[in-house]
């Protein structure tokens, strides 16, 4: 028997299958009267209807094997335990049966039996107990699938043609390959309604991701043969014709030029439709503070032609195949390669916003944040963002024109701002301006600064008369920094696998502008491991020099201080490094290091809460001898996932200070 067929949508567009339910086994329908077989297939084809059942009464116990005992449980409606029971005999109705046999067969067993007994244990006199006989799982014996269309067609080579065709050719039958490779259900694998579905879904997916967004599947069957407690599957899919990329259409545009939209365009007419490459530039304009909406597709009804042959839609009810050719003759071959054109459609957002923000950590306390912005200042679509932020350490102020992205795919950008930090007994006021440039291409993320800042610090000390005297003059720099960050992750805000790795160097010189000479360079990466299903294992490391004759007349902001969350846990915050009167000042030498296994509470693919425990190590000196041995943390913690990543809460203990201290952060890659 076929379990299924697919139906299509009219649409040659829309690409949509709808699943309709399994059908029963069919040596249980020979024993059913046609009347009853005729109202449950009309009763499953026009979606179920009006139950007369109530839900499985809670009195009834059913005693069948998992998964089917909490299937039959959640979806299986029966009449009350009472009305089963006519003249002290127990029945159980026809249509009953024919429902625990459709939901039965949805978990690949066909040939389940049903019963109904009376249940007198515990005390029970007048219980009904469901036994279920599943019988054999029946498992996948055959997988065909069969393409048609242009990734199906033979491009025949012509003498004196060049390597073109022949390279096409090629890759379409390397596309085929990988289609089914991709497959999900393997022969010998057991069979499931919802992974059938899943399987299916996914082909058709894979197929129009790549160069046909008109595929469509014809024809999907899984013949059941339930003695031998096997299914062969056979799925036939018409890939259209092939697609390229044409012109770009815009709507929605009302305050900004067209030329704004053409910065963000990486896409080149003429090249193979991905729709990776059109998520790419939704991605990009969504990311951008012009528009609330983005939604970047193709437009094929703008290349609708009528001289076409279409494809026609399968009847929706299942149909057993005697002979291959009959498959054949549903399915039209259309061949050859078209250009569509790709529309783009945007809602502007308000250029002009202003917004207030709050949060908290332990390395900064309450923090509170104003911030003006301005998306269209000049009528050029620049971004101006004015703002001012202030926690217990740091208070800011600082202005930026951020500059819409240009044709090569650079971000250019330049600010103001004043700073006043006061911690670990150490105050410091800067002032600075700046501009930058970075870029984006794929997983690689550089920038390029240039900065000037004058420093003015103010160490609280008291001397004693045989201190050295500590030098709290202004410290100029005009610093030039290159960074370079490599992020290759399943996701961005919460990673399972995969590493992140970040390299910068940058200086300044006595003779532009500075203090003092000094190279100052930082590498860092992270890695994340899954371990088991769902447990995680993440190792970091972060290593930095600032080559100079002495810290004196660098910068605090190119020194090095460690401590705190997202550094070695269960120190202050920036409370490791070098001793200057009474305060804690930056060093030229920097190692941290970080080794934490979360395990993630539930069984579901994506649990929200876990438990952490972590072990950190770290110092910052002034001199290469300093550094070792190194200041460990550890401790242990919550997890929980928010829509920002992450969040943890962990219990440090300072094998130094032998103090325990709490820290919350959010636990994203750097």
């Amino acid at each position: 028997m076929n379990i299924e067929s697919a139906r299509l949508c009219p649409s040659s567009t829309c690409n949509q299958i709808l699943v309709p339910c399994p059908w029963a086994t069919a040596h249980l329908l020979r024993r059913l009267p046609r009347q009853v077989v005729a109202l449950v297939f009309a009763f499953l084809l026009c979606g179920g209807g009006v139950s007369v059942f109530a839900a499985v009464p809670n009195s009834l116990v059913i005693d069948a094997p998992e998964p089917l005992q909490a299937l039959l449980r959640a979806n299986l409606t029966l009449p009350d335990p009472d009305e089963m029971i006519t003249d002290n005999v127990v029945n159980l109705p026809r249509a009953a049966i024919v429902q625990a046999a459709e939901l039965t067969a949805t978990e690949g067993y066909f040939a389940a039996t049903f019963k109904l007994v009376r249940d007198v244990g515990n005390g029970r006199s007048n219980g009904l107990r469901l036994v279920v006989e599943a019988g054999p799982r029946s498992a996948i014996s055959a997988v065909e699938i069969i393409f048609s269309g242009d990734i199906a067609s033979q491009d025949a080579l012509k003498d004196g043609a060049s390597d073109r065709r022949g390279t096409r050719q090629q890759a379409k039958q390397d596309r085929m390959k990988q289609l089914r490779d991709a497959w999900l259900l393997a022969k010998g694998s057991p069979f499931r309604q919802a992974d059938w579905s899943q399987a299916k879904r996914e082909l058709l997916q894979n197929l129009f991701a790549e160069d046909y967004p008109a595929a469509v599947m014809t024809y999907s069957v899984a013949d059941v043969d339930a003695e031998d407690a096997t299914v062969r599957l056979r799925v036939e899919l018409n890939s259209g014709p092939g697609y390229t990329l044409g012109a770009i259409e815009i709507e929605g545009l009302k305050t900004y030029e067209r030329s704004l939209i053409d910065r963000y365009n990486q896409l080149y007419v003429g090249e193979p439709y991905s729709q990776r490459r059109l998520l790419e530039l939704q991605r990009a304009l969504q990311n951008t503070p012009y528009f609330s909406s983005v939604l970047v597709d193709i437009n094929l009804d703008s290349n609708f032609d009528p001289t076409l042959p279409s494809v026609p839609a399968v009847e929706d009810s299942p149909k057993t195949i005697t002979n291959a050719s009959e498959s054949d003759l549903a399915t039209r071959q259309v061949t050859g390669v078209l250009q569509v054109p790709v529309r783009v459609r945007v809602t502007e957002a308000q250029p002009k916003r202003f917004s207030v923000s709050a949060g908290f950590s332990t390395n900064n306390g309450a923090r509170g944040e104003l911030i003006y912005r301005d998306a269209n200042i000049f009528n050029r679509g620049w971004l101006l963002a004015v703002g001012l932020r202030a926690d217990r350490i740091e208070q800011l102020g600082f202005a930026d024109i951020n500059l819409p992205q240009t044709l090569s795919g650079y971000r250019d950008s330049f600010g103001v701002l004043a700073e006043r930090s006061r911690n670990q007994g150490l105050l410091t006021r800067r002032e600075g301006v700046g501009v930058a440039r970075a870029q984006n291409r794929g997983i690689i993320e550089t920038r390029l600064s240039l900065n000037f800042q004058r420093e003015q610090r103010d160490v609280d000390a008291s001397l004693a008369a045989n201190a050295a005297p500590i030098n709290n003059a202004p410290r100029d720099a005009l610093a030039l920094n290159y960074s370079w960050t490599w992020r290759n992750v399943d996701n961005v805000l919460d990673p399972r696998s995969g590493q992140v790795i970040n390299a910068q160097i940058g200086g300044a010189a006595e003779a532009l502008l500075s203090d003092q000479n000094f190279i100052r360079g930082i590498f860092k990466i992270q890695q994340y491991w899954t371990v088991f299903k769902n447990d995680l294992f993440t190792a970091r490391f972060e290593g930095g020099i600032t080559a100079a004759e002495s810290r004196v007349g660098v910068p605090e902001e190119y020194l090095f201080r460690a401590g705190g969350a997202q550094s070695v846990r269960g120190y202050g915050y920036q409370s490791i490094g070098v001793s200057e009167g009474n305060a804690t000042v930056g060093g030229r030498y920097l190692v941290a290091s970080t080794a934490e296994y979360v395990h993630w509470l539930g069984a579901s693919a994506s649990p929200q809460w876990g438990v952490a425990a972590f072990y950190d190590v770290g110092r910052a000196t002034d001199q290469p001898k300093g550094l070792f041995p190194l200041l460990s943390g550890v401790g242990m913690g919550a997890r929980w996932r928010s829509p920002a990543g992450p969040l943890a809460l962990d219990l440090a203990y300072s094998v130094r200070d032998r103090k325990v201290r709490p820290v919350f952060s959010i636990s994203v890659a750097f």
